[in-house]
């Protein structure tokens, strides 16, 4: 019984050697026209110079994939049209059955056959620059080079195999095959679509865990060109010799697959973009504290690979609004209002202005009719009544309360960065804008711009140079700017005085009045130092020992929030909360042993004096913690799993 198996196979095998060869020797002068047209390469160096063309050996590696992928492509049309279609035309077909052969040895075989046709002919194409200029041509051997060579190879082979049956047969069943050729492409289109904008852009399968180098492009044209080929495969099996019989059994087989695949893809498409704040397992960017009603939540979704979805959220209600990915959500410092721009259209891109009021529990988002052309960058007041829009060379500044434009002039630079270091809202008429100039040696040239909103001018009123990889700070009203110990004007940008601190002082914050702050860490000893708005230093407060220390935020003119780290744990640092008295120089810890949201940016505003400012968020075991800077009470307002 195994010697009559083992005989069956051989002959199996024999057959499909058989038929594969016969295909190719019928075809034998395309492998000789791919010897010919490799030799072309070869000769560019030379041409190149004759022609006065500038060139480089490199560039012969270049051709050579060009026209080795010509080659593919011509050759697996040229195979896929007739290796099927001409013989089932011909009624040659049954040469192969009467031997007797089954329908899948000879489809087998045949394949075997145009296989070797299409990428032997590449590799004669290649072989002689390959031989001769080794080290230009080594990138064909890369694997993104050689996955989009198959890939197209095969959707090319695919889609001349089921050309040639379907226009050869004659069928009305042409009219219907050319009419799911858009229906498909639509719906692959919208799922296509929907998971390259969830998982950001071209990256998409990378996200999903598939390897960086994987191009979804030519994944998708090889799953396309592998149903072509398997769809010419079930046909052949079923028709066998009956080229009508064939072309339906293929038409079956193709669109069901690509249905299968097409469906398969919305499905999953559709259950990606539908993930909702419960489904969200892992903070992937940001969790902050929109205010006492609103919560921005922003984390990777179960199942979702590294998709992030990002939501407002009513934690007590549990409502929520799905903002856009790539929006660029913005909340102003006082909690008030959110805005954030959403992409409409698909050729024809327009990008709309959103906002929403963050007071309001039951608020919802509100359209504006603030249209863009192009995705902008922008910045938003304190209070959230102004917003800074920036495109190209033109600033835009819109009145989100009255919802109106209040002017547009065009930025006085020569910068490629159109986008502002620091913008600041000086007061409701004034605006100033911190921008790089150019690229020094080792100084950044800085210019400082005004824009007058009264009158509509934006001029430039200052400059100062910004020593590379340095920490600097602007205060809110934009009068003072500190770069390492050097206190500027800030609109001017003329030395004012120098810090006695020599050292370089990195951790500065501006408080209210005009004062700031800093802290010196010196072997594990912290010490706060504060500063007058005339830039004298008016007090020192011990902090204690502490792995880092930063202002984190302020109370009243007279109590800072300081965070000192203690500890680090499995997952970051472990914070310790306390509140400063400036007056009496007290240190009260109000938190012990709490991770931070978001490295070591809470929401405390520094310059809000409302008692209903946002309070700061935290994570810990049980979620997400919001707690009481005056009473040290912590309030779960989530309990979304935040582990990092």
């Amino acid at each position: 019984m195994k010697n009559i198996k083992s005989l069956l196979t051989l002959e199996i095998k024999s057959s499909l050697l058989i038929v594969a060869i016969n295909e190719v020797k019928g075809r034998s002068s395309l492998l000789g026209a791919a010897l010919v047209m490799g030799l072309f390469p070869l000769l560019f160096p030379t041409l190149g110079k004759f022609l006065g063309l500038t060139s480089d050996y490199n560039d012969v590696g270049i051709i050579a994939y060009a026209i080795m992928l010509c080659c593919a492509v011509g050759f697996s049309l040229l195979v896929g049209s007739s290796i099927l279609g001409t013989d089932l035309a011909n009624r040659r077909m049954s040469f192969y059955f009467i031997r007797p052969l089954s329908s899948l040895t000879v489809w087998s075989g045949k394949m075997l056959g145009a296989f070797a046709l299409i990428f032997g002919g590449s590799i004669i194409t290649v072989l002689p620059s390959t031989i001769f200029f080794a080290q230009s041509t080594k990138q064909l051997l890369t694997f993104d080079y050689i996955f989009s060579f198959v890939a197209m190879s095969l959707f090319c082979l695919g889609l001349g195999l089921i050309a040639g049956i379907i226009f050869r047969s004659k069928s009305f069943l042409l009219g219907l095959d050319l009419a799911l050729v858009p229906i498909t492409i639509g719906l692959a289109s919208i799922a296509f679509v929907r998971i390259v904008t969830a998982y950001r852009g071209a990256y998409f399968l990378q996200e999903i865990g598939f390897a960086r180098n994987f191009d979804p492009i030519a994944a998708i044209i090889t799953v396309i060109g592998l149903a072509m080929i398997i769809g010419s495969g079930i046909g052949l099996v079923v028709g066998r010799t009956d080229i009508k019989q064939v072309h339906r059994a293929a038409s079956a087989g193709l669109w069901g697959l690509m249905l299968f695949v097409v469906l398969g893809g919305l499905g999953f498409s559709q259950w990606v973009v539908s993930a909702s704040p419960k489904d969200i397992v892992s903070i992937s960017r940001r969790y902050d504290s929109a205010g006492d009603k609103w919560l921005l939540v922003s984390g990777k979704a179960w199942g979702r690979g590294q998709y992030s979805p990002t939501f407002l959220l009513n934690p007590k209600t549990d409502d929520y609004i799905r903002i856009p990915e790539y929006s660029g959500i913005t909340i102003s410092e006082d909690g008030s209002r959110a805005i954030w721009i959403e992409e409409k259209g698909f050729l024809d891109k327009d990008y709309q202005l959103v906002k929403m009021n963050l007071k309001d529990a039951t608020a919802k988002p509100v359209y504006t009719n603030f249209h863009f052309p192009y995705r902008n960058d922008w910045k938003l007041s304190n209070d959230g009544s102004q917003a800074v829009v920036l495109r190209q060379k033109l600033v835009t500044v819109f009145d989100l309360n009255e919802d109106k434009e209040l002017t547009t002039v065009h930025i006085p630079s020569t910068s490629e960065w159109h986008w502002p270091l620091e913008v600041k809202f000086v007061n409701p008429g004034l605006i100033r804008l911190y921008y790089d100039d150019g690229q020094g040696k080792d100084m950044t040239p800085m210019q400082i711009l005004d824009l007058d909103l009264k009158d509509k001018k934006i001029s430039k009123v200052g400059k100062f140079d910004l020593p590379k990889n340095i920490y600097w700070a602007a205060s809110q009203d934009g009068e003072k700017i500190i770069v390492n110990n050097t206190i500027y004007n800030g609109k001017t940008g003329e030395i004012i005085t120098s810090l006695s601190d020599n050292k370089l002082n990195r951790n500065i914050q501006f408080i209210n009045n005009g004062r700031f702050t800093l802290i010196d860490l010196d072997k594990g000893e912290a010490n706060l130092k504060v500063f007058s708005k005339d830039n004298i230093e008016e007090q020192t407060i011990s902090l204690g020992k502490t792995l880092g220390a930063y202002v984190i935020g302020q109370l009243s003119d007279d109590e800072l929030v300081v965070n000192l780290s203690s500890q680090k744990g499995s997952d970051g640092y472990l914070w310790n909360i306390a509140r400063v008295n400036l007056k009496t120089g007290e240190l009260s810890v109000k938190a012990e042993n709490l991770r931070p949201i978001n490295n070591y940016q809470v929401d405390v505003p520094m310059y809000s004096q409302d008692n209903n400012r946002p309070k700061p968020l935290f994570r810990f075991s049980k979620g997400i913690v919001k707690l009481d800077l005056n009473t040290g009470q912590q309030e779960i307002v989530s309990k979304l799993d935040v582990n990092e």
